[in-house]
């Protein structure tokens, strides 16, 4: 890049350079031909003639007008031409090292999507011989339970959502996951894991480490994450209806729209979780932890929340008809626009602190 920018630059002072000798010189030989008559650029007198003026400084402004004129056309028009040609070598290097990158992520993607491919294949031809040659459904020999089980969680960890499901719908069809009486994902450590749109009915998940695992769209119906690690999970709009999830740790969880009606969540700990516009109708919450939780416009209708610790949490336009509030914990909590009765609040532990639904502040 710099010698591509020098080089313009060096020639422009060549350039200007070679007109100011040029001009010196011009400039010498001038003064030189006014001391010599015969030059005719002083005043003489010819033969049989009056006195010639010499050569005045307009005569000579007339004289070099028009090559100065083009002397200096040239010059700009050189000097344009090479800053046209330094933007676009700029452009083309730019241009280049967007297109090797390109190419380099594309490079990568493919090796990936390779890889992952050659994993898939690998665990569903080890998986069907230790079905045909090592009889693992009958459940007869745990150490191909326990190979089995290895190699699950190891491959569900390094595949992408897609190929994750096809795991997951594989070991349906075998009857080994999505019953309740299966214990293949049982405290299974699945952190980070990619399940997004994956089918987990009635998978038993049972203290299972979901932590910071990508769950958006999941469909987890019937499922059981009783004291399931779900701190940091990603659920938006997840398939939770009628979920147990029971001392469930949910902290930082996000579940915006998701569907949770009729849930079990009992001693659930959902500290600064996101329910914005959840479906909580008739979910047991009793004695649940949801200090700072999101739940604007949730509907929480029917909702068990005895107990619950609400405080400092957002229940802006939320829908709380019907809702068991006794002895739950309102402290500070925002409550404007929500649907909720006096009595339903009056048999609150506290409301101090909390914003009322017309937009009071409770004393």
């Amino acid at each position: 890049m710099k010698l591509l920018q020098s080089k313009p630059t060096l020639r422009r002072f060549v350039i200007f350079a070679g007109v100011l000798i040029a001009a010196g010189l011009m400039l010498t030989a001038i003064l030189a031909a006014y001391s010599v008559p015969w030059t005719g650029f002083a005043d003489y007198e010819p033969s049989n003639s009056a006195l010639v003026r010499g050569k005045t400084l307009w005569d000579w402004m007339e004289l070099l007008i028009i090559p100065m004129a083009l002397a200096m056309g040239a010059f700009y028009l050189e000097r344009s031409e090479s800053a046209v040609e330094r933007n676009a070598a700029v452009d083309r290097a730019m241009l280049e090292r967007k297109a090797a990158k390109h190419h380099a992520k594309l490079e990568r993607k493919l090796a990936t999507d390779h890889h992952q491919e050659a994993a898939l294949q690998a665990y569903l031809d080890r998986m069907a011989e230790l079905l045909l040659k090592e009889k693992l459904l009958e459940g007869e020999n745990q150490k191909v339970l326990d190979v089995a089980r290895a190699r699950t969680l190891s491959v569900l960890r390094g595949l992408n959502a897609a190929r994750n499901g096809i795991v997951l719908r594989f070991l349906r069809d075998i009857g080994v996951a999505g019953n309740p009486e299966s214990n293949l994902f049982v405290n299974a450590n699945l952190e980070g894991v990619d399940l997004a749109k994956v089918d987990l009915s009635s998978t038993n998940l049972h203290r299972a480490n979901l932590k910071d695992a990508n769950l958006k769209r999941a469909v987890l119906l019937h499922a059981n994450l009783q004291e399931a690690r779900l701190e940091s999970a990603q659920l938006d709009r997840a398939i939770l209806t009628n979920a147990h999830m029971e001392n469930a740790l949910l902290k930082g969880a996000r579940l915006p729209g998701a569907h949770l009606e009729s849930a079990h969540m009992k001693h659930a700990q959902l500290i600064d979780a996101n329910l914005e516009a959840a479906l909580l109708m008739e979910s047991n919450l009793q004695e649940a932890r949801l200090e700072g939780a999101q739940l604007q416009r949730a509907f929480l209708t029917g909702a068990d929340l005895k107990n619950a610790n609400l405080g400092n949490a957002n229940l802006e336009d939320a829908n709380l008809k019907n809702a068991k509030l006794g002895n739950a914990n309102l402290r500070n909590a925002n409550l404007k626009g929500a649907i909720v009765s006096n009595d339903q609040l009056a048999i609150a532990k506290s409301l101090k602190g909390a914003i009322m639904p017309d937009g009071t502040t409770h004393d």
